[in-house]
């Protein structure tokens, strides 16, 4: 499985109190055989609102199918989103 290319997407700026939150959420995905997300859900995250928006941009990717004896196999593996302030 080949992931995509880095790609940077405009999240809401979410504050917490007088700070706005930054951080990294982790989303543990599903590729299924297409190479299309076919499950997402967050392991470790920072704010509910920050959550959602990594498991919105999650299920955006595709990706080259994992491979295994010549065909294409669902696999699971975990993204890594980062939400910076900029």
């Amino acid at each position: 499985m080949k992931a995509p290319q880095w790609r940077e997407l405009k999240a809401k700026h979410i504050r917490q109190g007088r700070q706005k939150v930054q951080g990294v959420v982790f989303v543990q995905i599903i590729v299924d055989a297409s190479g299309s997300v076919e499950k997402a859900r967050v392991i470790r995250g920072l704010h509910p609102d920050l959550n959602e928006q990594a498991l919105i941009a999650a299920r955006q990717w595709t990706f080259k199918p994992a491979v295994l004896d010549g065909r294409a196999v669902p696999v699971s593996t975990v993204l890594v989103l980062e939400f910076r302030l900029h």
